[in-house]
């Protein structure tokens, strides 16, 4: 069996973010949690956000090898909170 979305974990945190049509700003697409909205706040400040760097922190919080998070996504849908373990990555990966 192959992990399910990228092979050592999705790195969209990294080099892309969404924003809605109603403007709110997402980490991906796959989740409906907004980070904030553009014509609240701007671009660069929810880039630099804690909440952002947390979620790039995620890996090395959770003691991942090579800086690798999962997918923040899959924690967040499956576990109600994006700073837990990605499931899938744990039994994909980390076996």
């Amino acid at each position: 069996m192959a992990y399910p979305i990228a092979p050592d974990g999705c790195r969209v945190i990294y080099g892309t973010i969404g924003i809605t049509q109603e403007g709110n700003i997402q980490i991906c697409s796959y989740t409906e949690k907004s980070l904030g909205n553009i014509r609240d706040i701007s671009l660069i400040d929810i880039i630099q956000s804690d909440e952002v760097k947390k979620i790039r922190d995620t890996g090395k919080i959770l003691n991942y090898p090579n800086n690798g998070y999962g997918c923040r996504a899959n924690a967040f849908n499956m576990t109600g909170d994006r700073y837990k373990p990605d499931p899938f990555y744990e039994r994909f990966i980390l076996k």
